[in-house]
């Protein structure tokens, strides 16, 4: 028994990584305010158009994420939830800073389409 559990660990070892932090930003390039915004479990709050939130660290960064956001467009509001359940695949970005950019979309397609991308600062 506790040969077959040695040979289970010594199998997994390959797929055991440390966990790396990536410091994210989130830029608005939606052309909306967006209010309560959340990536992957960080919550950056509110940006106004054009705005640019400061950097925080977030574990198992890739280029593409999870966010919602409210949206508000004059006396309009929206809500929008993309969720990715597994990132099988993805390429972690690693150590770094990054921002992940929140682009424009018509009104009424915003909450149907991916809008993040991710861009790296350079830094």
């Amino acid at each position: 028994m506790v040969v077959a559990l040695c040979a289970f660990a010594l199998a997994l070892l390959p797929y055991l990584r440390p966990i790396v932090m990536t410091d994210i930003r989130i830029k608005n390039e939606t052309g909306y305010q967006l209010r309560n915004i959340m990536v992957n479990g960080g919550a950056y709050g509110d940006l106004p158009i054009g705005g640019v939130s400061g950097y925080q660290k977030l574990p198992h960064a890739h280029d593409y994420a999870s966010y919602e956001f409210v949206a508000v467009h004059g006396e309009l509001r929206k809500e929008v939830r993309l969720f990715f359940d597994d990132n099988i695949g993805l390429i972690p970005l690693g150590k770094g800073r990054y921002s992940y950019v929140l682009r424009h979309a018509p009104w009424d397609m915003l909450d149907t389409e991916n809008i993040l991308y991710s861009v790296s600062d350079g830094d």
